[in-house]
């Protein structure tokens, strides 16, 4: 290292040395950090929202299928066409008749109530019947007709029900897609049938790969450093190495879980570059 004549003053000597090692010592810093820090490996993962599993809803018998895997597809096209089965209209069917032979039962029993009350109202003048008697027998109308209000609100309901059944078995359904993006997945044939209830039938589904989560795991200092990434504004991107993308810091919780922090990054992905499941790497700046 170069050292000023011994003719300088000590002070300057001093001096000359003290930034020398400061400025050495800020190299060093710099370059272990960027050994540490400097690349972070992610996995690419589905945005929940631009994921779709698309089902039959009732009893139908699969007609046509449109696409395969691996085509795009916009919102509300059809994916496939079926048949309904005729057992959800024969059920609504019969749902309808029992709320129409309630509403008969409580009218007979209700024209029945109101002449037991009538007739106590007059033996109660007479001083036959206590006043108690016939609290019960108009109370026992009221019931009555609360009960008739709720079965005529249940009859119109079951006819609704049984109007869509009808037009459902005379109309062809259709499956649309809900989103638009890459059909990954096709679990149905034609001739294929499904009950749907209880439990949920997938026969497509569709992902939208246009803008994806990069999910990876950090130390602490590297999640300080995304999370000042994140709250500027606007927020700074950072570049996947290997690709065109870029992505932005969109959550770096507080929680660290066996020394490491869980961040995950959205990525713009217009040509479909990233796959789910790949793993990508991004610098810290």
């Amino acid at each position: 290292m170069f050292l000023l004549p011994l003719s300088r003053s000590r002070i300057v000597n001093k001096f000359f040395l003290m930034v020398c090692a400061l400025v050495f010592a800020m190299l060093v810093d710099t370059g272990v950090a960027q050994t540490i820090h400097r690349t972070i490996s992610g996995v690419v993962t589905p945005i929940p929202s631009r994921h779709a599993l698309c089902s039959p809803v009732g009893t139908w018998h699969l007609t046509a299928v449109h696409v395969a895997v691996g085509d795009l597809v916009t919102v509300n096209q059809c994916l496939g066409e079926m048949d309904p089965a005729m057992l959800p209209q024969q059920r609504a069917q019969a749902e309808w008749d029992s709320a129409k032979a309630r509403i008969d039962v409580l009218l007979a029993n209700l024209k029945v109530g109101r002449q037991n009350m009538e007739r106590a109202i007059c033996l109660h003048k007479t001083h036959s019947i206590s006043q108690q008697e016939v609290d019960e027998r108009t109370g026992a109308v009221q019931v009555l007709e609360c009960e008739l209000i709720q079965a005529k609100a249940n009859e119109r309901a079951t006819s609704v029900t049984f109007a869509m059944a009808v037009y459902d078995f005379k109309h062809y359904q259709r499956i649309l897609a809900p989103i638009a993006g890459e059909v990954v997945g096709v679990y149905c044939a034609v001739g294929m049938s499904a009950r749907a209830e209880g439990k949920q039938i997938v026969w497509f589904e569709i992902l939208d790969s246009s803008r994806v989560y990069v999910c990876c795991a950090v130390t602490p200092e590297t999640a300080v450093r995304l999370r000042g990434m994140k709250n500027q504004k606007p927020p700074k991107p950072v570049e996947l190495l290997g690709t065109s993308c870029k992505a932005t810091v969109v959550a770096v919780p507080r929680m660290i879980v066996n020394g490491k922090v869980a961040v995950v990054l959205e990525a713009d992905n217009p040509n479909l570059e990233l796959v789910c499941g790949q793993e990508v790497k991004f610098n810290v700046p």
